[in-house]
């Protein structure tokens, strides 16, 4: 006789959080495939846009506009990522805003 014994893990994804806005643009926020303003544009926030929720963050190009830099790159329930920069997030990465790191 042979017994065959099933292990069965359950994982959980934590909730997206959210949600947040486009700001300090004039032209809208273009989504991209990749971290990086060279990744394919894939879709595009309007200015101002809200209700946009981020799955996790990670470290990308650096974008610089105004003096200020970020190299974060927001991944977002819908698809596709933004750079940080221009989120309503606290710009400094996973472990001050609280978004889990991808």
């Amino acid at each position: 006789t042979r017994t065959t014994t099933t292990t069965t893990r359950t994982t959980t994804t934590p909730p997206p959080a959210g949600p947040f806005s486009v700001i300090q643009t004039s032209n809208g926020l273009n989504i991209r495939a990749g971290p990086s303003s060279q990744s394919e544009k894939i879709g595009s926030f309007a200015t101002d846009q809200g209700g946009i929720y981020i799955v996790c963050q990670t470290p990308g190009e650096s974008i610089c506009d105004s003096g200020s830099c970020n190299s974060w790159w927001d991944l977002l329930v819908i698809g596709g990522y933004v750079s940080d920069r221009y989120m309503s997030t606290t710009g400094k990465g996973p472990t001050e805003s609280g978004i889990r790191q991808c």
